[in-house]
């Protein structure tokens, strides 16, 4: 009994602390890890996944979680000014190197422009096809 309490409690009071800083923690079976990469002398921050060995490449679930996760950083997506670009010829070859390097086909970062604008950038690599793509998604405070 005191076991299934502890479970319990350990599920809903330190989960939430765990993955405090994790876009897609709560997202079942996706291994996450991070690195940072210098784009347009920019120090940025990214979350990247292998979807391709885990989920066989299908990372729509990754997306809803990235989603979901600016909102509650305080951001509101601009959907009316999403771009989807593929292939992505354009793509800073420092990002393709840190997504090779640590064995990722999808990389999630967040640029912030000023304090009321900035952008969701998911970058992937498409195995069947060899390419590489960009979603931006535009935000808005």
């Amino acid at each position: 009994m005191k076991k299934t309490i502890f479970v319990i409690f350990a599920l809903v009071f330190i989960s939430p602390i765990v993955f405090a800083d994790s876009p897609a923690g709560y997202v079942y079976g996706y291994y996450e890890t991070d690195g940072y990469c210098i784009v347009n002398n920019q120090r940025l921050h990214y979350w990247l996944y292998n979807t391709i060995t885990q989920h066989n490449g299908y990372w729509s679930q990754l997306e809803s979680a990235f989603i979901s996760y600016v909102e509650k950083l305080g951001w509101t997506v601009d959907y009316d000014n999403y771009q989807h670009i593929s292939p992505n010829n354009e793509l800073a070859l420092s990002v393709k190197r840190m997504m090779i390097t640590k064995n990722s086909d999808l990389s999630m970062t967040i640029i912030e422009f000023s304090r009321n604008s900035g952008s969701l950038i998911i970058n992937g690599y498409d195995d069947e096809l060899d390419i590489w793509f960009t979603e931006v998604y535009p935000l808005i405070k």
